[in-house]
């Protein structure tokens, strides 16, 4: 009987540090959540009320935004000094996704869209190919996109 004892007690102690999978996964977002965050901010770049899309990201300056190769910053200063003014040059902007992938990491994702689009600039139409990455956390408020990676060059 005494064998036990320190068995139950390392039990326990396990659990407590590492909870079980199971538990975990009742708060976890699931996939379609993580998907569906990430395809509003892709539909609602596409011209809209850009301050709409601040609901999906983490709140203050915990967000960040990598476009190709250069650091933008924070979602705010992204938002402010590179989409608004893009907003009065470039019309008819809109995201084609091919290929969409949700990937569990941690109590977050790490969300893929893999795709193209196109856009009318100084009276062209012009099509590019992208892949935008996006790791999500959760927060008080449900799942938010704290980091936005955007990569695309025009398509040949």
């Amino acid at each position: 009987m005494k064998n036990w004892i320190p068995i139950v007690a390392l039990s326990a102690i396990t659990l407590a540090a590492f909870p079980v999978a199971s538990s975990n996964a009742l708060n976890q977002p699931d996939e379609a959540a993580a998907l569906a965050i990430s395809q509003a901010y892709l539909t609602g770049i596409s011209g809209g009320d850009l301050d709409e899309l601040d609901a999906l990201f983490v709140s203050g300056d915990g967000s960040s935004v990598f476009e190709n190769a250069s650091d933008e910053g924070t979602w705010a200063h992204y938002k402010e000094h590179h989409l608004a003014p893009e907003q009065d040059s470039v019309k008819n902007f809109k995201f084609t996704t091919k290929e969409a992938v949700a990937q569990p990491c941690g109590t977050g994702f790490l969300v893929r869209h893999a795709g193209g689009f196109s856009l009318e600039a100084d009276g062209k139409t012009r099509n590019f190919r992208a892949a935008v990455s996006f790791a999500l956390a959760p927060t008080e408020d449900g799942l938010r996109i704290l980091h936005v990676h955007w990569s695309s060059r025009e398509a040949r």
